[in-house]
């Protein structure tokens, strides 16, 4: 946006330009800024699930990898594991889930 004969002289000049024009003479600006949101959100969302399922597949993996070596190194760890497995024993005999 640097061209010579330009009115506007760098991109922040265009910008002000840009946006004073979408808030005060775009017949849609509201319809346009309502989608730019939805589109936002959309995007947010979509970046929560994957960091949400790069933690979960991470710490699945750290947790039966420390269950293989047996390299659980505190109770509450140990309390976890126990629960699993009675939860897992009370099910196959058919009982409710404990979570």
């Amino acid at each position: 946006m640097t061209e010579k004969n330009s009115p506007f002289p760098d991109q922040e000049t265009f910008y002000r330009i840009y946006d004073s024009f979408c808030e005060t003479n775009s017949p849609c600006s509201g319809l346009l800024n309502e989608k730019y949101k939805d589109l936002e959100d959309m995007y947010y969302d979509f970046y929560n699930r994957v960091e949400e399922e790069v933690f979960r597949l991470a710490y699945e993996a750290g947790w039966n990898a420390a269950k293989e070596n047996n390299t659980f190194s505190c109770p509450y760890a140990c309390m976890l594991e126990k629960m699993g497995r009675e939860h897992g024993e009370a099910v196959m005999k058919g009982g409710e889930s404990l979570g």
